[in-house]
Order: C-alpha cells, then structure tokens, then sequence
C-alpha cells in the first residue's frame, strides 16, 4: 500500500472512532477496507465495482465487506453516502414548562447524590439541558437533531455543541428513554471530535472485562504496548476526593482488551490488522 493509501487509511480509522460502532464492527471494517485499498486499482466507484466483481463470492458470505467499503468512500466525499432529510431548526420556546423544571432538578440531584460528577460537569450538564428545554418540551430524537441544527445556526462551536450532546443523552439515560445522537454529527464537528482523540469517549464506556488487559496497536508504525493509563483527582461537591482513571488515547491507535500480549496479536490477525508473522 502506498503512502497516499495509508494515510486514508488511518484518517479513515479515527473517523471509525467517532461513529459509535462496536469494537468488532470497528475491527472488521478495518479489514475489509485494508484489503479493498490494497489490491483495488482506483479509489472510486469504478474501482469499488471491479472489485466487487472479482470478490462477489467473499461477499455474499461476508454483508459488512460492501457496508465497509461504501462507507469509506462516502466518507472520501466519493459516494454511496445516505441522503440526509433536510432538518429544520426549532424556534426559541417563551418559557420553560413547569414539568421540565423538575426533571432539571430532579436529574441534578441524581447526579450529585449517585454519581461521582465534578461540580463543573454537573454545572454544564444543567446549563445545556436549560437551553434545550427552552427549545423543545420533549425529549426525543427529532426534537434532538432540531436542537443541534438551532445550535448551528447561532454559529456555535463543535466543542460546545458536542457538550449539550453529551449532556442531551445522559439526561435521556436518566430517563430511561437513551437517546444516541453522533449520527447527526456535522463533517465539521467529526473533524473537530478528531482532532480532540475522543475516541477516549468510546474506550471509556467499554465494560472492563475482570482479568484482561487495554492494548494498543499503532496501525501506522505496527507498535503494540499496553495503554497508558492516567489517574485525576478532582474534589466532588460534598468536598471528598475523586479519582478517576484516564486511559490516554493516541493517534493511529486501536484499541481493545485481552488477556495478554499474545492473545492480543490473535485478536489483531483475526480482524485483519495484523499480518501473520
């Protein structure tokens, strides 16, 4: 593969991060795209049809091979992309309702008397919540993507759009109602998610399995090590110390849990990352 192709490549990869797919699917269309990228003479559409030619019989057998594919080259601009609907933004609302005033407070309580959240990500939580109830009285995924177009237009940053995001679906989990927004996340502020490595947002919610180990694998430089980790110590609000683990998150970088090295190398030849030595 030439430079040219492994820098898709690995563009492609931390692209794969912000989607919100699973750690397997992640794995498998790593592989499917490092094959397509290898042995295809075009990255294009014609390219894409020769080689679904030549590969028609691998494909019938494996369905995530043409998903793969065609989501590399929607994310190259190329196509094959879903056509999204036109999305309206909402109008400012006069007054919060008496009902989401006690959510509000109700989910603040929650937060601060069951979960170890900083005074600052509780404050943020409160004041993004108070801005999309002055939009919307419901909590569902229209009036969501609504809200994040309305934020668009007052030409707001991705940072702080991603901050109401995060704060829109714990308050949906709290509800019981989990509402999972990244699809609707802008060219924009997926770059943005990039370039701020939060893939830590994935690896951070991935259930720690009793025993294993978090490794890395630098698609670029074939480097596999165990992750780093970092420990941060905040003070809550009843004034105790939290510490929290950090699993610091690099570019280029895949990660995924195993019992060892060896194991590890097993799960990389597996997916395809890693080529038999």
């Amino acid at each position: 593969m030439n430079n040219d192709r492994q820098k898709i490549l690995t563009d492609y990869i931390s692209y794969l991060y912000t989607t919100g797919r699973t750690y397997d699917t992640v794995g498998k269309y790593i592989k499917y795209v490092t094959d397509f990228l290898e042995r295809t003479e075009d990255v294009n559409r014609r390219g894409y049809l020769v080689y679904k030619r030549e590969n028609a019989d691998v494909m019938v057998r494996h369905s995530l091979m043409c998903s793969a594919i065609c989501d590399l080259l929607s994310y190259l601009n190329i196509g094959y992309g879903k056509r999204g609907k036109a999305v309206k933004p909402l109008e400012k609302l006069d007054v919060i309702s008496d009902k989401n005033k006690k959510q509000l407070n109700d989910f603040i309580i929650w937060l601060t008397d069951n979960n170890d959240y900083s005074s600052h990500t509780v404050y943020i939580y409160y004041t993004s919540m108070q801005k999309y109830f002055e939009y919307a009285n419901e909590v569902n995924m229209d009036n969501c993507r609504r809200f994040i177009k309305s934020l668009e237009e007052e030409k707001l940053s991705p940072a702080t759009i991603r901050l109401r995001i995060t704060a829109i679906e714990r308050f949906s989990k709290w509800l019981k109602k989990p509402i999972v927004t990244k699809d609707d996340l802008s060219k924009e502020q997926i770059e943005y998610l990039q370039k701020q490595q939060t893939e830590y947002k994935l690896i951070k919610k991935v259930k720690r399995n009793p025993g294993h180990i978090l490794f890395s694998f630098n698609v670029k430089t074939g480097e596999i090590k165990r992750a780093s980790i970092i420990h941060n110590v905040s003070i809550g609000l009843n004034g105790l110390p939290i510490t929290r683990a950090e699993t610091v998150i690099e570019p280029n970088c895949y990660y995924e849990q195993a019992l060892n090295e060896k194991n590890f190398r097993k799960k990389l030849k597996k997916s395809g990352l890693l080529k038999n030595e």
